[in-house]
């Protein structure tokens, strides 16, 4: 058996892996670049308001360091046990999912507990107005009376 071919045939595998390797790093800083991008967009749109994106900013963040400092993103990976440290990126992007998501969910239980007092207030007021309209039944019909538009009344408008 001829071992030179074995060995040449090693090296072609590992030169294989190292391209893919970086060409998935390139993609990874790509993806957080873009995300980066599309965020700091959202904010100067004014479509995200600034108190929202501080964690997407911080997690997009996280995702272009540790796209760039692959030694990093490894020492992370082999910290929590993960062999196949891209890997481990997609684990901190799920996490951080979870972690936006629950925020979220805090920021709607919020406004789902204020709107319920806003109609409970405005139900209140509803029917506070309606006594005070039973007590004084002629300033209420001068109130119910519709506008009535001068240009209209002559036909036109």
């Amino acid at each position: 058996m001829d071992w030179r071919y074995l060995h040449h045939s090693g090296d072609i595998l590992h030169k294989q892996m190292i391209g893919r390797r970086i060409m998935i790093q390139h993609l990874s800083i790509a993806g957080s670049s873009l995300l980066l991008y599309v965020i700091i967009k959202l904010i100067k749109n004014r479509r995200l308001k600034e108190e929202y994106s501080l964690l997407w900013l911080f997690f997009g963040g996280i995702f272009l360091g540790l796209s760039i400092w692959r030694e990093g993103l490894e020492v992370l990976s082999r910290a929590i046990g993960i062999y196949y440290a891209p890997a481990t990126l997609f684990l901190v992007f799920i996490m951080a999912i979870f972690v936006i998501l629950l925020h979220y969910s805090v920021v709607i239980s919020k406004l789902t507990e204020n709107n319920r007092k806003l109609v409970q207030e405005v139900g209140i007021l509803a029917f506070e107005l309606a006594e005070l309209r039973k007590l004084h039944p002629l300033t209420s019909k001068a109130h119910d009376q519709p506008e009535t538009d001068p240009d209209s009344v002559n036909g036109v408008g």
